[in-house]
């Protein structure tokens, strides 16, 4: 659609090339994206520490690792508490995340299934039939570190 004058005429636009990027080499892309995925970092850890509000232990039984659906990664943890009762829980790795930082995470804690303590929050979810659950969002577990 263009732009019409009062009088109904096509009005000419004006632009400015200097202000157009200019193409850039390989590297220069290469150098942007980094910089820009290391800033997402650098958030991501900010909103972890944000959100790291509860604290639930965790006898961990069964650990999988899936995809999200917008290309994240998250890792399923599935154990017992102190007190005896289930819990399950979500690791989640946004796509500023390579599978080399997730996937370590994930073979650490399905060798090594044990006690652990998450550092996140609990959040509801309820299902098609109406049951409404409980999933603990691990921000932090102890023990494990997230590659920046």
């Amino acid at each position: 659609m263009t732009a019409k004058s009062q009088e109904g005429r096509p009005m000419a636009f004006k632009l400015d090339f200097t202000t157009l990027s200019r193409p850039r080499s390989a590297e220069e892309i290469e150098a942007n994206y980094q910089a820009q995925r290391a800033q997402a970092r650098m958030d991501d850890a900010k909103k972890r520490e944000e959100f790291s509000t509860k604290t639930l232990a965790l006898t961990i039984t069964e650990v999988e690792s899936r995809h999200a659906m917008n290309g994240g990664r998250e890792i399923h943890l599935w154990g017992t508490q102190p007190d005896g009762r289930t819990a399950r829980a979500t690791l989640y790795f946004g796509d500023c995340y390579d599978r080399e930082a997730s996937d370590p995470i994930f073979e650490e804690l399905y060798d090594n299934r044990g006690e652990r303590t998450l550092h996140g929050y609990w959040k509801s979810y309820q299902n098609d039939a109406g049951k409404k659950f409980w999933t603990f969002r691990a921000q932090k577990i102890d023990g494990v570190t997230i590659a920046a």
